[in-house]
């Protein structure tokens, strides 16, 4: 049997959705810190993300949204789209520890 027909149309509709509703989060997230940067160059801030680091981000976030949709056109397992979705956001938290 196919995994992909193994879930029922509303199931992977609502975990495509929360896959987009996350990744939408952190685009504006990423977004929202990249503006106040350039916004208040004067206020002193403990740690300052490096401009690439939230452009990574911000596209990380985007490629996010596409794998939650591609989940809810049922092209992507659950699985398939969830591991990528971490996986990025692990590979978008590594500049930020080195």
């Amino acid at each position: 049997m196919n995994k992909l027909n193994s879930y029922s149309k509303s199931a992977l509709k609502v975990a495509g959705t929360l896959e987009i509703v996350l990744s939408s989060f952190w685009c504006y997230h990423n977004a929202e810190l990249f503006y106040e940067y350039r916004a208040n160059p004067k206020v002193l801030r403990p740690f300052i993300i490096p401009d690439w680091a939230l452009d990574l981000n911000f596209l990380i976030g985007l490629i996010g949204i596409w794998c939650g949709i591609q989940v809810i056109k049922s092209n992507w397992t659950i699985q398939k789209g969830y591991l990528i979705l971490i996986g990025l956001w692990l590979t978008a938290q590594l500049p930020l520890f080195f």
